[in-house]
């Protein structure tokens, strides 16, 4: 498979390997500008695809394995904001076998917790079902803005994703 990178300024910064097969799993479901939303959240979740937690257990959206979870469980650190500052602990997350599957899941948690923001025209009507919901941060919205601006910019020589 053959990503466009001949308009990407290639960095260590970001795994794009990763970035254009979660865009494209996500593209084929729910559409192009949607699908850059998205990527834009797990882009962010997952430290541009170079977390532990999405290269281990192919979680890029850092989504916890609550009691009800029956899949595979990945733990590690992570940093909630609680009483005005960032505080570390360990959780368990849902671990996944396949990227594909781990998209799967995160639009299905999207659809039963959210209302489906994705299927919303507005960018803003997704970062509001985000904000102080998905995460603790009280400025995850506009983190997730900013990293959606950049996936934007990264998939934006692609019509479409690679077959």
């Amino acid at each position: 498979r053959v990503l466009f990178r001949s308009a990407i300024k290639m960095d260590s910064k970001v795994n794009y390997k990763l970035l254009f097969e979660v865009y494209d799993h996500i593209y084929q479901q729910v559409g192009p500008e949607q699908a850059v939303w998205a990527t834009g959240q797990a882009a962010l979740e997952s430290n541009w695809f170079r977390s532990a937690l999405g290269l281990s257990a192919r979680n890029y959206w850092g989504i916890k394995a609550t009691p009800s979870w029956s899949g595979a469980v990945w733990h590690g650190q992570t940093q909630e904001y609680v009483d005005s500052g960032f505080h570390t602990s360990v959780q368990g997350f849902r671990a996944y076998p396949t990227t594909k599957d781990g998209v799967h899941d995160y639009l299905s948690l999207l659809a039963r917790r959210y209302g489906n923001p994705l299927n919303q025209p507005k960018f803003a009507v997704f970062l509001d079902s985000l904000q102080g919901k998905w995460a603790t941060d009280p400025v995850y919205a506009n983190k997730v803005l900013r990293a959606s601006e950049e996936v934007r910019r990264i998939v934006k020589p692609r019509a479409k994703p690679a077959a």
